[in-house]
């Protein structure tokens, strides 16, 4: 056989092995409507049964209570002929197989079977064995004292033809229903068919799309729309509108995780970070300036982060950086003097001027500190402490030794 024969007969088999969509439509369809109706048809049966079952009960006891009524006389006087005139005129619509009276030591009296015991299908059988396990016994009494007692056995052939019956309506109802859910799906399967098939060949104006699959749409649609709005409004809750960079609010709430899932052997560090001069850049130049230098600023400082680090704007011309996984000092360092370096380069203006803006860089790395405010605060003393001479570089605060700056 050649290559292009199995690659040929490959392909048939795939054929007959692949589910279309109606045939998975209607199949899934077909399957959950059976095991929906099968769990509501069993319930149905079990209670049905169970009622059943105590209405024969029910009707047992009447018919003993009737009977008892009727021959307490000819028992207490041990007319057996009497008695069996009593039973003999029984009802054969009272649904009872066979009685039997017996005296007080159990001596029978009298017998009465039905014309029809013995005529029951093995079903029917099956069916009275369940709802009457065995006959049932009352005595017979007279104040309140036992002078004899009743046998008695239920013949549910016509209940059992009942049952039969209701056996019949709820597979006909299954059978409804999976023709229902068949058609169902060939209905869903052409709604879907149309919509990919419009789609596909980009005829908008000679079909129109079936409402229901219009209607899903237009509401996939607004569900995008509410989906991107509010991750809009999510980020704005979450960020600078200026620079891009993360807010106050959730600097401190990373700053807060980053201490409580810190490593034992590592450290967590801040860095406040200040524009140098930067008042003045907004009295000489402009607010507008002011802006581009922030955002310029901003870039930079993102241009510089590592992976897991992060950098907000905190207010005004002031930032922070949030960075971890940092195991000795000197880490710290090279990223601080990377930023000081990014820094030294000349920012362009809209309008053609050329300034220079440095910033001075407060650092604080701390094992043991768990307060995400006290970690800002000597990150924001130890910038001011830089500030003071002069600025344009970085000074650490040692949450754990004396602080310095690396002159």
């Amino acid at each position: 056989m050649t290559i292009e024969q199995n690659i040929e007969l490959l392909q048939v088999s795939k054929k007959h092995v692949r589910l279309t969509l109606r045939q998975l439509l209607q199949r899934n369809y077909s399957i959950v409507i059976c095991l929906l109706l099968m769990l509501v048809e069993t319930t149905i049966l079990l209670r049905s049964l169970s009622a059943i079952r105590r209405y024969a009960e029910n009707n047992m006891e009447l018919v003993e209570s009737l009977i008892s009524y009727n021959i307490r006389a000819a028992v207490l006087a041990d007319d057996h002929r009497s008695i069996r005139e009593v039973l003999s005129i029984i009802d054969q619509r009272k649904q009872i197989a066979e009685i039997r009276v017996y005296g007080v030591k159990y001596n029978l009296l009298a017998s009465w079977k039905s014309e029809t015991i013995g005529q029951a299908s093995p079903a029917q059988k099956v069916i009275a064995n369940w709802l009457f396990p065995k006959p049932m016994i009352a005595p017979i009494l007279h104040n309140q004292h036992e002078i004899g007692h009743i046998w008695l056995n239920g013949d549910l052939r016509g209940l059992t033809h009942f049952i039969f019956l209701m056996l019949l309506w709820l597979t006909s109802s299954l059978l409804i229903m999976i023709v229902g859910a068949s058609y169902l799906s060939y209905r869903k399967y052409s709604d879907i068919n149309t919509s990919h098939r419009i789609r596909k060949q980009q005829t908008f104006s000679q079909q129109r799309l079936p409402s229901t699959v219009a209607q899903l749409n237009e509401l996939s649609k607004k569900n995008e729309r509410l989906k991107k709005e509010n991750n809009s409004l999510t980020w704005l809750s979450q960020h600078d509108q200026l620079t891009g960079l993360l807010n106050r609010s959730t600097f401190q709430n990373e700053l807060t995780t980053s201490i409580e899932s810190r490593s034992e052997c590592k450290y967590v560090g801040v860095l406040f970070i200040d524009a140098d001069h930067f008042k003045e850049v907004n009295d000489k130049y402009g607010h507008a300036a002011g802006d581009y230098t922030l955002i310029t600023v901003a870039q930079r400082l993102r241009s510089a982060l590592r992976n897991d680090d992060s950098a907000a704007r905190i207010g005004g011309d002031e930032f922070a950086v949030l960075v971890t996984n940092i195991e000795a000092v000197h880490e710290v360092e090279r990223f601080a003097r990377r930023i000081v370096d990014a820094m030294t380069k000349p920012i362009d203006l809209p309008d053609g001027t050329r300034i220079y803006q440095s910033v001075s860089i407060g650092i604080v790395l701390s094992k043991e500190i768990t307060n995400a405010q006290k970690l800002l605060a000597q990150a924001d003393a130890a910038m001011y402490r830089i500030k003071r001479r002069g600025g344009g570089w970085y000074w650490i605060f040692n949450a754990e030794g004396p602080d310095y700056a690396d002159d």
